[in-house]
């Protein structure tokens, strides 16, 4: 694995200056990693200061394993996601480019998964924060089991997805994988009282084989090979986590996607570009919604539906 919190690589990504703390013969360095630009590439200079006696790090009186653990600490408030304590998104920008390198140089297959909670802006507005925020605690436990070995990492990115980056995998031990994660995941429900309201996820995964491409592009493609579930091949248990969180309510199949979205704080025009519908389908859509939940507004419609739970 290459280093952890590697400021060159999230400098050229970034296009900004970034630092990070080192400790060597008995001295504490602020490193900074600034971006240039040269003939059309970029590259990373990394600039060293002495701040031993700046009081930034207290090294006096503390031994070696101590003052690593302090600079360790405070690195990996960088990289590490604080709520779930794995990797974040400045970590995937710097460590997902070198893992694609090193996999084609070393003629390496490298699996990439993402997985996506789809509805937690829904749960959030029913429930609480409280209630989203477990069920990251909760997958965040899962998803970072699949780390295997020292090469393979996972991460948080985008609030509502993770990944997990693994080398030496094909496409038939992909699929064998998915499944395990699909069936530990759908078995995390909600507290009893919001069991009415399932969690919806999407999990998917592409394999570099020889190839290269950007950490971009490597992450789409895993976003777009939508994994399965051979138990469930028409997505019933979509459809089902769909209708169940409107039990009440007679609403046709497209007003359900439309209410799902209003949920989620959406527009017209973000609910129009979603579901690939014009505006004024939007419009007819909500008030179709609005005379049927007898609400007359937005907000009145989010109050009702979490007064239903």
């Amino acid at each position: 694995m290459a280093c952890e919190n590697c400021v060159s690589t999230r400098a050229i990504h970034n296009g900004k200056p970034i630092v990070k703390i080192e400790y060597a013969n008995q001295n504490v360095y602020l490193i900074t990693a600034v971006p240039i630009e040269q003939e059309g590439s970029r590259y990373a200079i990394e600039l060293f200061k002495d701040i031993t006696n700046d009081g930034i790090i207290d090294v006096e009186g503390k031994e070696v394993a101590e003052i690593r653990q302090l600079i360790e600490r405070k690195n990996n408030m960088i990289v590490r996601d604080a709520f779930t304590r794995i990797f974040n998104e400045n970590y995937i920008n710097s460590q997902l480019p070198h893992d694609i390198y090193k996999a084609q140089e070393e003629n390496r297959k490298l699996a990439l998964f993402l997985i996506s909670i789809r509805n937690l802006k829904v749960i959030n507005n029913l429930f609480g924060l409280r209630v989203g925020d477990g069920i990251i605690k909760k997958y965040s436990k899962v998803i970072k089991n699949y780390s295997r070995n020292p090469e393979d990492w996972t991460a948080r990115c985008g609030g509502t997805e993770f990944i997990i980056v693994l080398y030496d995998v094909d496409t038939k031990q992909a699929y064998r994988i998915c499944k395990r994660i699909y069936d530990k995941l759908y078995k995390i429900e909600l507290d009893s009282k919001q069991r009415s309201t399932k969690i919806e996820f999407d999990i998917g995964f592409h394999i570099l084989d020889g190839k290269t491409m950007t950490a971009d592009d490597f992450l789409l493609a895993a976003g777009r090979n939508i994994y399965q579930n051979a138990d469930d091949p028409a997505g019933k248990k979509t459809v089902m986590a769909s209708t169940e969180i409107f039990p009440k309510f007679l609403f046709t199949g497209r007003e359900q996607e439309v209410a799902l979205l209003l949920l989620e704080g959406k527009s017209n025009s973000e609910i129009a570009q979603s579901l690939f519908i014009g505006l004024s389908t939007v419009k007819k859509h909500i008030s179709g919604i609005f005379n049927k939940t007898l609400v007359k507004s937005r907000s009145e419609f989010i109050v009702k539906i979490k007064e239903q739970k």
